[in-house]
């Protein structure tokens, strides 16, 4: 019976995304040259800048620690913002992607020039806080 009920605990934890790792990805581009530029954001409290040319790699562009419960505000909002919720795909000539993925679950979403107002809201206040951090690279 205990080992039962430890196994149920430990299979309702493991469903929830504020228990496991957990990734964010921002980025922007598309237009003329193809270049994509984006930050990653990871559970731990890394943030690193990319870029990106059409048919290659990412090129990382700094890197920098922050404290983790930024990194955990940031995921909060996206989850509070009711985006996991809805679906939103599209694209511009130049188009904005974010991508939330957790240990057994991905969420993205793409637009180009129209997107919902919580999520794009939510977009442009990551992106500043992403940016702000290019001034402490380690």
């Amino acid at each position: 019976m205990r080992i039962a009920l430890l196994a149920l605990l430990l299979i309702s934890c493991a469903g929830d995304s504020q228990q496991g790792p957990y990734q964010i990805t921002l980025s922007r581009g598309g237009g003329f040259t193809g270049l994509v530029r984006g930050y990653y954001l990871y559970e731990g409290g890394t943030v690193e800048a990319w870029s990106r040319m059409p048919g290659s790699r990412d090129s990382l562009l700094w890197q920098t620690r922050v404290h983790p419960d930024s990194v955990k505000r940031i995921r909060d909002e996206l989850e509070g913002s009711g985006a996991l919720a809805t679906i939103h795909r599209g694209s511009g000539n130049m188009t904005t992607s974010v991508a939330y993925t957790t240990d057994d679950t991905s969420f993205s979403w793409s637009w180009g020039n129209s997107a919902p107002k919580n999520l794009k809201e939510w977009y442009r206040q990551a992106h500043r806080f992403c940016a702000r951090q290019a001034s402490k690279p380690e």
